[in-house]
């Protein structure tokens, strides 16, 4: 993981930073198909004139990616979400049941309740990576199953931070954004 920084400046409102340039590979896997875009928003933090608040400039990018990395780190949330409701449900279902059967006000019950929930978030974080592998597979050359670029921004030190999860691609970006 590479961080590459941006100071920026504010005058009258307006934020000022260097035009960035991406590499025409996939910010994921650094591959040459990179087809498609998906748009990185950031909101910039800057202090206004009397410098109490801070406000927010926005910003935006369209990265590319390769079909095979758009469609592992667009699907990674969703299906991480749905492991995680489909466990709460069956939590519910535990909860219900215990009511059914007269245990939800007993000490017994409770126990049961709160180990159910213990144990249905360790098997939902162990079903997370076999899951993802079989609906959303990475390539080995991939940063990461999310979206490979992050984007940060601090009103004090004034710079926007992008974060990137492929060295190689980091290094592309870099070079094409030296002043």
């Amino acid at each position: 993981m590479q961080k590459v920084v941006f100071p920026y400046l504010t005058q009258e409102g307006t934020l000022h930073i260097q035009a960035i340039q991406w590499p025409e590979t996939c910010a994921c896997c650094n591959g040459p198909e990179a087809n498609t875009r998906y748009t990185v928003e950031h909101q910039a933090e800057y202090q206004t004139v009397d410098a109490n608040q801070v406000s927010y400039y926005p910003l935006s990018w369209h990265v590319p990616y390769c079909p095979d990395c758009y469609r592992h780190a667009s699907r990674t949330p969703l299906i991480t979400v749905g492991i995680f409701l489909a466990a709460g449900a069956i939590w519910v279902g535990i909860g219900y049941g215990l009511f059914l059967m007269g245990q939800a006000e007993e000490v017994i019950g409770i126990a049961l309740f709160l180990l159910s929930l213990a144990v249905l978030g360790f098997i939902g974080y162990r079903l997370r990576v076999p899951v993802l592998d079989r609906l959303a597979p990475t390539r080995p050359s991939c940063g990461t199953r999310d979206y490979a670029v992050e984007v940060s921004s601090s009103a004090v030190e004034q710079q926007v931070t992008i974060t990137f999860h492929n060295d190689d691609y980091a290094r592309a970006f870099v070079a094409l954004n030296q002043p």
